[in-house]
């Protein structure tokens, strides 16, 4: 029976660059908190950690072991798989799937984005909004 050999890992943990696995789940972690309107200190309370390891965990510094991340769905209410939807699929050098760090849901300014739309109470505003988007994104905005 052959022995596989064993992975290196991703990020550079002396470096403080985190794995990019880790950073996805950050990011979602940070998300779905937002989503909430929970504080980190709310969600850290909830789950018997100091703020400074809920800040840790969603920059991916540190890495969230299998029943953390369970802990963290039943926190934050959402499914295990939850924390990696959405995230593009990339190939290591050796040809191992892994997952990217590089999704628009790790966009610093994604969070506050939902919180301002979610502030919005009104349908048509909102609605209005969104179009004011597309057309700003698509280049016929005045």
């Amino acid at each position: 029976m052959s022995r596989s050999k064993p992975r290196r890992p991703l990020g550079d943990g002396d470096a403080g660059i985190p794995d990019p696995v880790d950073s996805v789940v950050g990011v979602r972690i940070r998300l779905r908190r937002g989503m909430l309107g929970l504080s980190q200190n709310g969600l850290a309370e909830s789950l018997g950690l100091t703020c400074e390891q809920i800040q840790d965990y969603e920059r991916g510094a540190i890495r969230v072991g299998a029943f953390e991340l369970y802990r963290f769905s039943q926190a934050l209410d959402v499914p295990l798989w939850f924390f990696f939807e959405d995230a593009a699929p990339v190939r290591a050098s050796d040809g191992d799937v892994l997952i990217s760090a590089d999704n628009l849901l790790e966009r610093e300014e994604v969070p506050e984005l939902l919180d301002a739309f979610d502030v919005i109470t009104d349908p048509f505003e909102r609605r209005h909004l969104l179009l004011s988007l597309n057309k700003l994104a698509d280049g016929t905005l005045p």
